[in-house]
């Protein structure tokens, strides 16, 4: 059940930026990549029957999907100030960079790549799937670095009392204060 939601919820995701979002998203072809990526190492990881890796992997990325929505929508209300922004930006980061750093790679997808198939194994015939559901995990590996180096530069921003410019909207962008 909680995999055919995520699914859904990336499957929705391409269409609304092929169809809905083409010509308006600024980072259009990285939440394509991103939202491409995830659908497919869920019907991937369906296919290779490594369900319980797949909700793993699934679960370590909404509990930092989880604080990242938090610090964004902290930020704009009425409560924010600079003290409880850098408090939640830590804790933010912390969690981005065990879940998806440490965990993701070195805990789930190293058991998925132990446990790939061998030319001995009657299950073999998939090999072609596991590969590309490694291929797809590593890629969305170096996104979260990607994304982790573009963090880290905000905070250090922030720290160093120089302004940002909120990237996610869409239409002009405003410098922020930190």
């Amino acid at each position: 059940m909680y995999f055919m939601i995520q699914l859904g919820v990336h499957l929705f995701s391409v269409f609304e930026m092929i169809v809905i979002k083409r010509k308006t998203e600024r980072k259009f072809y990285e939440y394509l990549l991103h939202h491409f990526v995830a659908a497919t190492l869920i019907l991937f990881s369906m296919m290779c029957n490594e369900i319980a890796a797949g909700t793993m992997i699934l679960i370590i990325h909404d509990l930092s999907d989880i604080f990242i929505a938090l610090g964004r929508a902290f930020i704009e209300t009425k409560y924010e100030s600079k003290k409880k922004t850098a408090a939640i930006f830590i804790i933010m980061t912390t969690i981005w960079v065990y879940m998806r750093i440490l965990v993701f790679p070195f805990c789930l997808l190293a058991n998925v790549y132990a446990h790939k198939p061998t030319p001995q194994d009657e299950w073999y015939m998939i090999s072609f799937e596991y590969s590309y559901l490694l291929l797809m995990a590593f890629v969305l590996y170096g996104m979260h670095i990607f994304w982790t180096y573009f963090m880290l530069q905000l905070g250090w921003r922030c720290a160093s009392g120089k302004n940002f410019i909120n990237v996610h909207e869409n239409i002009k962008p405003k410098p922020w204060s930190c």
